[in-house]
């Protein structure tokens, strides 16, 4: 079971962004205070836990945990994530992770960070289904209108 983070810090999810070939998850941590990293965590106690390749995507309706993708360099396995921050303060650290495909049924998922609360949210699909599509041409002509328009007037 996750412990409680062990220091004051900031997990936020930015987004879960699904495709057909990999599902990539944006997310950033933050401090009030500089925290060198311990052990490739920021729990300092329990022993080293890997982070952030142990971040943990779970359809809450399939009951499904997905890890991040993994690739292979002759002895070692890497994680298809972001490097491992020396440390982490105000400044937020901004990180991704690459993930197997999400099935077209998974709507949402449950971000599992080692040491935070679980976090659900909506999934996006990329790139964009046709009709999301059609509304963001739309959007972009409905801006391009208001530009020329704007631009007229001077």
């Amino acid at each position: 079971m996750p412990q409680p983070a062990t220091v004051p810090a900031t997990a936020e999810i930015i987004s879960v962004r699904a495709g057909a070939a990999s599902t990539i998850l944006t997310w950033q941590l933050s401090s009030v205070t500089d925290i060198p990293v311990q052990g490739l965590t920021l729990n300092t106690t329990n022993g080293v836990r890997g982070w952030p390749d142990a971040v943990r995507l779970l359809d809450p309706v399939g009951k499904k945990t997905y890890a991040v993708n993994t690739m292979d360099a002759n002895i070692d396995t890497y994680c298809v994530c972001a490097r491992f921050p020396s440390h982490v303060g105000p400044d937020p650290v901004r990180m991704t992770s690459a993930y197997p495909p999400l099935p077209a049924s998974v709507t949402s998922v449950s971000v599992r960070i080692p040491n935070f609360e679980p976090v659900t949210l909506p999934v996006t699909r990329w790139p964009p289904t046709a009709a999301t599509a059609d509304t963001l041409s739309r959007n972009a002509v409905t801006l391009s209108d208001a530009s020329e328009a704007l631009h007229s007037r001077e």
